[in-house]
């Protein structure tokens, strides 16, 4: 027989992954060995594509002041379900309201019974 609370748990699961609007493709570096040279290389390896995830942003106080420059601070955390494994250190590319944007070194994953959350920072690229 499922307990009450289990049934709770699920309830609450589905009901999350129902706010779930975004979409991202999670991927890991892992190492290959090329079978003719034998020299090994690390490449992007794909954990999970096109999952269902939800992103959240909090920002800080507009602007802190410093006597090299002024900054911004903005904490970015992904939503997503328990049943992914996600490393951490990993390239996690969203696509939130028709754009997306690549996330780098994901944090260690909170876990919960209903949902996971992942701090994210920013790839930045510069011209």
């Amino acid at each position: 027989m499922v307990s009450v609370i289990d049934k709770a748990r699920r309830q609450a699961k589905k009901a999350l992954e129902m706010l779930y609007e975004d979409t991202c493709i999670i991927s890991s570096y892992g190492k290959r060995t090329d079978s003719k040279t034998h020299l090994t290389s690390s490449e992007p390896v794909i954990i999970c594509k096109d999952q269902p995830c939800k992103l959240s942003f909090k920002s800080q106080p507009a602007i802190s002041e410093s006597r090299t420059a002024d900054t911004t601070s903005q904490s970015i955390c992904l939503f997503l379900s328990p049943d992914i494994a996600v490393p951490s250190g990993c390239e996690i590319s969203v696509t939130h309201k028709g754009v997306t944007t690549t996330y780098k070194n994901s944090g260690k994953p909170a876990i919960y019974t209903t949902h996971q959350e992942i701090n994210l920072d920013l790839k930045a690229v510069h011209p």
